[in-house]
């Protein structure tokens, strides 16, 4: 809420995210084994693939820079600020429904791979259940309870 709190965010978003890491690699390890280097030591054969796998995050990221800037040429500091703390809340609500993809795309892969296109269906459909179920309440509940919210999320000076 105030300047004396930057510290304590900080430990928070720093904690929360060691021990999310700790505790993924603790599972994670049972499924992890090395292979021999003369099996995988071809590390121009995989330049191509993993710039083609993050061209859509590089993208991503240019746009979620450059939109604050943009809107910073075109408008004044305080309609930058509006932005920014409009887009915190919407990562906010948005987390949730986004982080079923990173379980169900390697699914995805999985079937598509297979060729069970009808199994594809089934978990598109169901994702698209899932989002429809979850984004709608959170979307109708952020509207209702805005005025609090903002005021709580952000401070009373934002008001």
């Amino acid at each position: 809420n105030d300047k004396e709190d930057l510290n304590k965010y900080i430990v928070i978003l720093s904690l929360s995210t060691l021990i999310g890491q700790l505790l993924i690699w603790k599972f994670a390890k049972k499924h992890i084994y090395i292979v021999p280097k003369k099996k995988w030591f071809k590390p121009l054969a995989h330049i191509k693939p993993i710039f083609i796998l993050f061209i859509p995050q590089i993208l991503g990221q240019m746009y979620l820079s450059v939109d604050r800037i943009i809107l910073g040429i075109f408008s004044n500091v305080d309609s930058v600020g509006y932005y920014d703390q409009a887009m915190k809340i919407i990562k906010l609500a948005t987390t949730l429904i986004t982080s079923l993809s990173a379980v169900v795309i390697p699914n995805l892969t999985s079937e598509f791979i297979k060729g069970d296109y009808n199994k594809i269906k089934e978990y598109v459909m169901f994702l698209f259940k899932y989002i429809l179920f979850i984004g709608l309440p959170m979307t109708a509940g952020i509207i209702g309870i805005s005025d609090t919210f903002v005021t709580w999320f952000l401070g009373s000076e934002f008001s």
